[in-house]
């Protein structure tokens, strides 16, 4: 691989041409009539042909570097799906032959069809819009010259079967926003070479104005000269990710230059505007730019920047307008529309607005939000199946299935079709609300599986679909991929700044050499020969809180999750309560413990109505506040407290203890503990305060 330093040149437009052509009302700002989308919701909304377009800022430029397949050894992703991802990356050549008789099917050349331009769902994340009712807008890269001679590091958004009528034109198209949430699902794989190949590329892509392209032909360099301000904010969001969880700051020069351009797109009620020629605003725009900014705030403050104040302050300044614009409340429940005076209902919307309301101290709305997505959005019983028809095409994969997952929009006339990104971002959702999210593991696992035997990524949808909503394919994707790796492996990814429900990263108290941490929030507690493992969180305090970890004893006594908890700087003695799942005693325990000693007797003690065995994976949840305690395990109330202070004096009595010598904590951190001989690994845990 070259290693190119890409500078300013002329680059070829992005073409948008109709299916049945658009009325001047679809070409002009309401948001009703184009749809914005997560990554960034290319719209007809000032693009009229007879509007002189603005010649774009020069790129900054900048060095990529080599990452596997190119440079082979040690940077090799862990997993077939990074493995897939990585393969994506870069241009590729058509597999077409030029020779007749070849076995190879291939599409036709020549053949025009709507599916033969680059379309997707419009609220779907992808950067296409729903026009109007007489037409819908095709979007394709269409290059007026090869001034571009190398090719760029970014992910190939689609795995095209070559005798589908998208293939030739497709083939080396890459939405930017696929490459944002790649390198952020690389982040959440530990893969930092493979997000740094990405980042490093839209670092010098990006323009000397903060802004960057919406998408791109990898194969030359061909950019669409189309700014959206939810593609700016997803890669700025992925430069943060990166520089926070690697304890890294490679990448806040050019996120900061994103988030001072989306900030000159501002409007007098705090949403950002849908890009540089527009006046409308999406919500998925502004939930991501609220995470992004916030974020960007958070990290520059903790590493002494004056900046960061003024990067929360923004952010807050957004989310009030989100709260007042975009929530609705009425008869039907409890959901985000779609955009400023615009009702439609994306799924994506709802399910990172459930994060974002957990972000912002909300959980009541945030499950009145996902059980609204469940009511309009889930769906089952799908299968995949074959059709020759141009607009319905999938020669390729067949599946009886049954599927299940949920839909892009609830809108009437809206795709009817299983979308497995957004089904995935609703796995996101569930775990962060602290659901058991196994039953919706197995209906991805069980979509995945159409295309696992051959390496690939899962389906972009289970059916084709070319309306007025956009376009979705039976096709591998980055963007289902990047979110199977971000809605497993990071929960932390979309949460708001200030309340991030999960927990990522951990101090190691005691028993360092047997634990594991993971960027990710994931803590393997090893066999220690009976020595105590033990860790707190390392930024997350409060004392009043509900806390659910999602954890997994192999074997061995047991372990538990640690409230109100503080560790002593020179001896690591630990105080606080201990809420324990002891195999020992084959019961959940609630302990206090002050300057590592431990009350003999428990506060209270109670054995599941499963039974007294405890190993494998199992979801305890306890609530903490004020005066008062409540344990649940694997969702069956097990454990009320209603007076701590009285169960603690009565515990300290009960073990010949001077009640007096066991004050009860009054705030501190959420920490983990494993004893003895066991093994554990803790999936996740979350953190919703108050």
């Amino acid at each position: 691989m070259s290693i190119t330093r890409y500078l300013s040149i002329a680059l070829p437009v992005l073409a948008l041409a109709t299916a049945g052509g658009l009325s001047e009302a679809a070409l002009g700002a309401s948001p009703s009539a184009a749809v914005s989308s997560s990554s960034g919701g290319l719209t007809a909304a000032g693009t009229s042909a007879a509007k002189k377009k603005k010649k774009p800022a020069a790129r900054r430029g900048g060095r990529v570097r080599a990452a596997w397949p190119a440079k082979h050894g040690k940077d090799r992703p862990k997993t077939p799906l990074t493995r897939w991802l990585a393969r994506q990356v870069g241009a590729t050549t058509s597999r077409c032959p030029a020779r007749k008789g070849s076995r190879v099917r291939c599409a036709s050349r020549t053949k025009s069809t709507r599916t033969a331009s680059v379309a997707r769902a419009a609220s779907a994340s992808s950067p296409v819009a729903s026009a109007a009712a007489d037409g819908s807008l095709d979007v394709s890269i269409r290059a007026r010259a090869r001034s571009e001679k190398d090719p760029l590091q970014l992910v190939r958004s689609y795995e095209i079967p070559t005798d589908d009528p998208a293939y030739v034109r497709t083939l080396n198209f890459s939405w930017t926003y696929d490459s944002a949430v790649a390198a952020a699902g690389f982040v959440a794989a530990d893969d930092r070479v493979q997000s740094e190949r990405l980042l490093d590329q839209l670092a010098a892509l990006q323009r000397t104005d903060g802004s960057i392209d919406s998408a791109f032909d990898v194969s030359d360099g061909a950019g669409s000269e189309e700014f959206t301000s939810g593609t700016i904010a997803w890669v700025g969001l992925a430069e943060v990710t990166h520089d926070r969880t690697f304890d890294d700051k490679r990448y806040l020069k050019p996120a900061r230059a994103a988030a001072d351009y989306l900030l000159s797109l501002q409007l007098d009620q705090g949403l950002i505007r849908g890009g540089p020629a527009v006046k409308w605003a999406s919500t998925l725009h502004n939930l991501v730019a609220y995470a992004f900014i916030g974020e960007l705030g958070e990290v520059l403050t903790a590493r002494g920047s004056d900046a960061g104040a003024r990067y929360t302050a923004e952010a807050e300044r957004i989310g009030a307008a989100i709260d007042t614009h975009l929530l609705v409340r009425d008869d039907r429940g409890t959901h985000f529309i779609q955009g400023l005076d615009d009702t439609a209902e994306p799924l994506d919307v709802q399910a990172l607005g459930v994060v974002y309301l957990l972000g912002r101290g909300d959980p009541e709305e945030a499950k009145a939000v996902r059980e609204y997505a469940e009511q309009h959005f889930a769906i089952g019983d799908r299968s995949v199946a074959l059709s020759k028809d141009p607009e319905t095409f999938n020669m390729t994969y067949e599946a009886k299935g049954p599927f299940r997952g949920y839909r892009p929009f609830a809108n009437e006339g809206a795709p009817d079709i299983l979308w497995s990104e957004g089904t995935n971002e609703m796995r996101l959702a569930q775990s962060a609300l602290g659901e058991d999210t196994a039953p919706l593991d197995e209906a991805i696992a069980r979509f995945a599986k159409v295309t696992a035997g051959e390496g690939f990524a899962p389906l972009q949808s289970d059916r084709t679909d070319n309306g007025r909503f956009g376009e979705f394919h039976v096709w591998p994707a980055a963007a289902p991929a990047a979110w199977t790796l971000l809605s497993r492996a990071a929960p932390s990814f979309f949460y708001a700044p200030g309340a991030s429900p999960a927990v990522t990263a951990w101090t190691k108290i005691s028993g360092a050499k047997a634990i594991a941490t993971f960027p990710d929030g994931r803590v393997d507690m090893l066999e220690a020969d009976g020595g105590e493992r033990r860790v707190l969180s390392t930024d997350v305090s409060a004392r009043d809180a509900t806390v659910t970890v999602d954890g997994t004893l192999n074997y061995g006594s047991g372990w538990g999750v640690y409230l109100r908890a503080s560790a002593d700087r020179t001896s690591g003695a630990v105080t606080g309560y201990c809420v324990q799942v002891d195999q020992g005693l084959g019961q959940i325990v609630v302990r206090q413990i002050d300057d590592d000693r431990e009350l003999p007797v428990a506060l209270a003690g109670v054995t599941p109505a499963s039974g007294p065995q405890l190993t494998g994976r199992h979801r305890l949840v306890a609530r903490i506040v004020g005066n008062t305690l409540t344990v649940s395990f694997d969702d069956e109330d097990l454990i009320a407290i209603p007076d701590l202070a009285a169960a603690s004096a009565e515990a300290a009595k009960a073990s010949g203890q001077d009640p007096a010598s066991f004050p009860g904590p009054t705030s501190g951190k959420v920490g983990l503990r494993a004893w003895n001989a066991a093994q554990v690994l803790i999936n996740q845990v979350t953190v919703v305060k108050g």
